[in-house]
């Protein structure tokens, strides 16, 4: 049992009380009282007044306050809500609401609790905190190398700037199309063109699904069947029958260290998919995407209608020639038709430009369509925050 104090801050020293609660609470307020005689306890109410006994005080029910003489009424209860329902009852029969008491007890269990949760929260705020000063130094890292090198846009930084951006150029479909978002508000949904017959038993790879299935779950609603392998989580958030789970992991080189990690040819061999064409493929492994791409055959990548991809790590000027290497080899046979910047991490300036650390990608087979650049703004309707306490990062061009 834990050890509660009386609330000898709002009750004046020899002023008469009634406790209100004989509860384990009550009768450690009223032995509290009786060692030290801070006070006079009148006596105790209980609304089970008959079955509750003190050695110290009478114990009555609370229709004993009525007529009675006191300063302070002292409720012992350690449900918030009931204390609140016995104030409002005491004030209806005319007690005065300074002289109704009530102390919350923090248990120690309490406390842990709550103690948890600070940590989570402070954990939470660092993390939140961190990403906008790391922004706001950024900025004006960027804005001080813009005003005193005249030649910035000549650097090679800013021409590998320039490259990246290159690469990540949004092209628009010149054929009748519409793009539908899949899966949930937020981070895990992700737009795909709709103009493929969403045909029984087509067939979704998806790799790194984590906690969040609701891509593979609408989809398999759709007729899909969805071959899933992360070798990060035990268990799925949901079952399908259309789900083929495996935990294993995508690697770009098969690595003889690393066994529950294979390769994508690898997996549609197990499967008897190395003919199927019209296949969708969704990514996010974490970085690792850079891998797989570099080392992906042509002839197998061109096996998917649609690439859903969450491109990580180009906030890091480091990654940015594997970057390169990896959307050149995508370009050879897909087009990216949509981008949307993922809000969750930190922003970088270099120049006149910026980029977040993710971005969600969409590339169509470039034999199925043709294309002609787009201009302006690349947020679209049916994009949503991936964070939904931060704001988009607008991206255009």
């Amino acid at each position: 049992m834990s050890y509660v104090m009386f609330p000898y801050e709002r009750v004046r020293q020899g002023s008469r009380i009634i406790v209100y609660g004989m509860g384990w609470l009550g009768k450690m307020f009223v032995e509290q009282i009786e060692q030290n005689h801070y006070c006079e306890v009148v006596f105790a109410v209980d609304r089970d007044y008959q079955s509750k006994k003190s050695n110290f005080v009478a114990v009555k029910s609370p229709t004993s306050i009525q007529g009675a003489e006191y300063d302070y009424i002292v409720i012992a209860m350690l449900s918030i809500s009931v204390a609140e329902a016995i104030k409002e009852d005491l004030i209806k029969w005319g007690v005065p609401v300074e002289k109704c008491v009530y102390k919350y007890a923090l248990l120690e269990s309490d406390r842990e609790q709550i103690l948890q949760k600070i940590n989570g929260m402070n954990h939470f705020l660092c993390d939140r905190v961190g990403k906008i000063l790391y922004g706001l130094e950024s900025y004006a890292e960027n804005e001080l190398w813009r005003s005193t090198c005249p030649d910035w846009r000549d650097s090679w930084l800013y021409k590998k700037f320039q490259s990246l951006r290159t690469a990540l150029t949004v092209y628009k479909i010149d054929e009748p199309h519409r793009f539908v978002r899949i899966g949930q508000n937020g981070d895990g949904g992700y737009l795909i063109v709709d103009n493929y017959p969403l045909r029984q038993n087509g067939i979704l790879y998806a790799f790194g699904v984590g906690g969040d299935v609701s891509f593979e779950y609408e989809m398999a609603e759709q007729g899909w069947q969805i071959y899933m392998y992360d070798h990060t989580v035990s268990k799925l958030p949901q079952k399908h029958p259309a789900f083929h789970y495996q935990k294993r992991g995508l690697i770009g080189r098969k690595d003889e260290q690393r066994p529950e990690l294979s390769t994508l040819p690898e997996f549609l061999c197990e499967n008897g998919h190395m003919q199927e064409q019209d296949m969708l493929l969704k990514m996010d492994i974490e970085g690792y995407e850079i891998d797989v791409f570099c080392n992906l055959p042509e002839d197998v990548q061109v096996q998917f209608s649609q690439i859903v991809l969450e491109l990580h790590g180009l906030d890091n000027i480091s990654n940015w020639d594997a970057l390169l290497k990896a959307l050149t080899k995508i370009s050879r046979t897909h087009r990216l038709v949509h981008l949307h910047a993922n809000n969750w991490g930190p922003i970088s300036f270099f120049g006149d430009g910026m980029l977040t650390e993710a971005v969600e990608l969409t590339f169509v087979r470039t034999a199925d369509w043709h294309f002609s650049p787009r201009k302006g703004l690349l947020l679209r309707s049916l994009d949503v925050r991936c964070d939904g306490l931060r704001p988009e990062r607008l991206a255009w061009q």
